[in-house]
């Protein structure tokens, strides 16, 4: 599960690593909290059935980013602290690897540009600020791909 702002190099990263599928999360729009859960928790088991034959998925955004971006956009998340936690440590449970990939702010926004994507440059520095310190904290593994060769 690869976690991160947009423009951080989520997509490109699982690609770059030889995944045999990506797994995007948009927004859900119209989705109940119920459902959200549903769908997030389907993922972890579909790919737990795809690892089980040889297979690596990566899913691109998982109930993190709708806890984070939910509280930055809206205020709130349909996903409460307690469910998105339930479903990281299933993802910890049964072996996965959860990936946090960042960048500055600059890049991430270069990124996004680059990408014809207006979501970070709508954002006020202090929401700007806020998301990225809801992201940080401690990860089993953290990528800063301000460095590395990836384009968004």
């Amino acid at each position: 599960m690869i976690e991160g702002p947009d423009g951080a190099g989520k997509s490109t990263l699982a690609r770059q690593l030889g995944t045999d599928g990506v797994w995007h999360n948009g927004t859900y729009a119209g989705v109940s909290p119920e459902d959200l859960y549903k769908i997030y928790d389907a993922q972890i088991s579909n790919a737990m059935v795809a690892a089980a034959g040889g297979k690596t998925i990566a899913i691109d955004r998982g109930p993190l980013s709708e806890y984070i971006y939910g509280q930055v956009l809206r205020g709130h998340s349909r996903l409460g602290l307690e469910e998105v936690e339930e479903l990281l440590a299933r993802v910890d449970r049964v072996g996965g690897l959860r990936v946090y990939v960042h960048g500055n702010r600059h890049t991430l926004e270069r990124r996004c540009r680059e990408r014809g994507e207006d979501l970070v440059d709508g954002f006020s520095r202090s929401q700007t600020r806020e998301l990225y310190s809801l992201y940080c904290g401690d990860w089993p593994c953290k990528i800063d791909s301000t460095s590395l060769n990836i384009a968004a």
